[in-house]
């Protein structure tokens, strides 16, 4: 694989998307191919943005292994080509993680997005060997998951990362840190040799030092906006910026952190509703993260939808 290439592409607002459910919490693959088709013809395309299947906002922890590899194909089969693939490959075993990936790649995927082990408690040479060993037994790219919050507060640091970034197959880093210091330098020094996906609520200081990506839930149901919000931060309209995330990225989110503090669980619920809201295939979150929203949580969500200027259906 030619990996400069693979950087190249990673460009834009990145959607991490649902994974659509039958009511008897078997795959919808035809609902899902559908909202691929409607992610591009919205604009998720070459060079505008990245589409990420099958992670965290696509509920694969709660997949079997066979069910992720058939959500990667469905979604591989309706976008090659159209646009820039990224799929999880995340597994506590190094070997369920190289058999991901090599599945992926095999399908045509662009990069894979891996974080550090987790479960055990991990240091940086241990984490610098994991890295090694996927990139030496794969053939695809690799997006770095800096996940502190999976790995016992491991986070990686500058020096860790003087060290990744020197391994071929890394293409990308999906970032985040628990330390700010750590976060905006790691960006400065970086952010030239490989593309940062900004995995933050406020994606505007990552661009202003060189980011390329940002992580784009709302795009699920509204990839249109999601794709003038990249468009702003490309052209480093931080201002104009601003303004956009404040009509539907600010509120969405301050609306998760009301219903999650009112006891909801998981991402599924709390990409899926707004995506039935505006009549996209959705269908329930798979247990145990099966909550039902209640109705004020549903009225606010269904005000935020259309106050950004949604069609909401149901």
């Amino acid at each position: 694989m030619d990996f400069e290439k693979t950087r190249k592409k990673l460009t834009g607002p990145a959607v991490s998307i649902a994974t659509p459910l039958k009511q008897n919490f078997e795959l919808d693959i035809d609902g899902l191919k559908k909202n691929i088709r409607f992610l591009i013809e919205n604009g998720f395309v070459n060079g505008r943005g990245v589409i990420m299947a099958v992670a965290a906002a696509g509920e694969a922890p709660s997949l079997k292994i066979d069910e992720r590899k058939a959500a990667m194909k469905a979604v591989a089969d309706e976008a090659r080509g159209k646009v820039p693939l990224v799929t999880s490959a995340q597994d506590p075993c190094i070997d369920t993680v190289i058999e991901l990936s090599n599945y992926a790649g095999g399908l045509g995927y662009d990069a894979v997005q891996i974080s550090p082990p987790f479960y055990f408690p991990v240091n940086s040479e241990a984490v610098y060997r994991f890295f090694k060993a996927v990139s030496e037994r794969t053939n695809v790219g690799i997006m770095v998951y800096n996940t502190p919050w999976a790995n016992r507060g491991f986070s990686i640091d500058l020096e860790l990362m003087d060290r990744l970034v020197e391994i071929d197959s890394i293409v990308s880093f999906k970032w985040r840190s628990n330390s700010e210091v750590c976060y905006l330098e790691a960006l400065k020094r970086h952010s030239s040799k490989v593309p940062f996906l900004i995995n933050t609520i406020d994606p505007i200081s990552g661009y202003m030092l060189g980011a390329k990506m940002h992580l784009a839930i709302p795009a699920n149901f509204a990839p249109a906006y999601s794709i003038r919000l990249g468009r702003l931060l490309e052209e480093k309209k931080f201002k104009e910026a601003l303004d956009e995330l404040f009509k539907l990225h600010i509120p969405y989110y301050r609306w998760i952190e009301k219903v999650e503090s009112e006891g909801v669980c998981g991402e599924g619920v709390l990409i899926k509703s707004p995506m039935e809201m505006v009549g996209l295939p959705a269908g329930p979150a798979r247990p145990p993260y099966n909550y039902s929203l209640n109705s004020s949580q549903k009225e606010m969500l269904r005000d935020i939808l259309i106050n950004a200027g949604l069609k909401v259906v149901k």
